[in-house]
C-alpha cells in the first residue's frame, strides 16, 4: 500500500471546513478531476454514508465506491473505497494555535491498480502527477472554504 498525506492551512473555522467536507455532491466543485458523486444512501451524513464518484475523462474514467467508517464531527473523517482504486483514506481538522484557522490533512493508503509495469511507472511518473493533483484539490478546498465566509477573529474586532 502507498501512503500520501498531505496538509494546508485554512482560514476557516472547523464548522465551515467540515461543511464541505461533508458535502460528497459537491466534490467535483474542487476535487481536481473528480467528475461526478452519486450519493447511495440518504440518510445524514456519517458511518455508513456511501457514494459512488468517478473522475477522469470518458474515455479513461475510474470508478469507485466509497463508505463513511468513522467520524469524528468537526475533526476527523474516515473512509474505504472499492472499485478501480482501493483502498482507505481520511481527513483531519486541527484549529491553529494562534485560533486563526485550521489545518486541513488530507491522507490516503491505496494499491496502484494494474500489474508490475503499471506500479513501476507509478513509482517513476504517476506519483508526481498523483501528489500536484492532490496539492490542487487542497488549495481548491482552501479557497471553497475562504470565499464563502469571511472571518473575523476577535483580536481583530477588538481593533476596530
Amino acid at each position: 500500500m502507498k501512503r500520501v498525506e498531505l496538509s494546508i492551512e485554512i482560514d476557516g473555522y472547523a464548522a465551515d471546513i467540515w461543511a464541505v467536507l461533508t458535502a460528497p455532491a459537491r466534490f467535483p466543485e474542487w476535487i481536481k478531476g473528480m467528475q461526478s458523486v452519486e450519493m447511495l444512501t440518504t440518510s445524514e451524513y456519517g458511518v455508513g454514508t456511501r457514494y459512488h464518484a468517478s473522475a477522469g475523462t470518458e474515455k479513461h474514467a475510474v470508478e469507485w465506491t466509497v463508505e463513511i467508517t468513522a467520524v469524528e464531527p468537526e475533526r476527523r473523517i474516515e473512509f474505504v473505497y472499492t472499485g478501480d482504486v482501493e483502498g482507505r483514506g481520511g481527513w483531519a481538522i486541527q484549529a491553529l494555535d494562534d485560533g486563526e484557522g485550521c489545518r486541513v490533512t488530507s491522507w490516503d493508503e491505496f494499491a496502484p491498480p494494474g500489474g508490475w509495469l503499471v506500479k513501476l511507472m507509478s513509482r517513476l511518473w504517476l506519483d508526481n502527477a498523483n501528489r500536484a493533483a492532490r496539492v490542487e484539490s487542497l488549495e481548491r478546498l482552501k479557497e471553497q472554504v475562504e470565499s464563502q465566509y469571511e472571518y473575523v477573529y476577535e483580536d481583530e474586532a477588538q481593533d476596530e
